[in-house]
Order: C-alpha cells, then structure tokens, then sequence
C-alpha cells in the first residue's frame, strides 16, 4: 500500500497561508481564485527550479507606502533575509512581493514549498 498525498487538504493550507502573507505583508487582500499554484517537497525540484524558486524576482517597484514589506526594505529586519521573511527558523519562511501581480512564495520545515500567483 502506496502513501498517497491528500492534494486537495495541501492545497487549502497552502491558499491560507498565501491568502494571509498578501495581506499581511502587502495590504493586499486576494479573495479571488490565483492564477497559478504550485506545491512540491523541495526535495523534487531540480536544479533550476530550485534556483528560480529560491533567489527573489528582481523589483524595480517598491511596495505601497506603508505596508510591512515596504518597512522591511528601509528598516534592518533581523527575520528578513535575502528577500524571505523568517517567520520560524526550519519550520515557516515565506516571501511575498506585489508588483504586476501577486506572488507569495513558502517553505514549510524546509520540505514542502509552495508558490501561489494573482495576476
């Protein structure tokens, strides 16, 4: 008997959590369906996946006056590092960055990442 994932189950904790880092960290409130999500072990991402997964989209625009993630550009946050705000060390890391589109990013216990877009 094969183990098998409860897809559905993931997808609603992953909408959460993305629902509230866009509000949270961009005053961006996304009650409508995204436009893309994708949830994987990290583990199963190659090599290029992996890197464009982890390394932060390059944002000319800063975010709106205000919002926490404009605040964590111009003041020296401890939990941000390299573009991911650290929320628990090994256990919850997540980025969001609301520039053309919404696009939260997160690792849970650094093994299941997920990435949900609004258009």
């Amino acid at each position: 008997m094969a183990w098998e994932p409860q897809n559905r189950r993931i997808h609603n904790v992953v909408m959460k959590l993305a629902r509230c880092q866009a509000a949270y960290e961009l005053n961006e409130p996304m009650l409508d369906k995204p436009e893309y999500v994708m949830f994987s072990p990290l583990g199963l991402l190659d090599a290029e996946q992996t890197t464009q997964f982890e390394s932060v989209p390059d944002v000319e625009v800063w975010p709106e006056v205000g919002s926490r993630a404009m605040q964590r550009l111009l003041i020296v946050d401890e939990a941000y590092l390299g573009g991911w705000v650290i929320a628990q060390e090994n256990r919850y890391r997540y980025m969001a960055i609301g520039v053309d589109c919404v696009m939260v990013r997160g690792v849970l216990n650094e093994y299941l990442a997920y990435e949900v877009i609004w258009g």
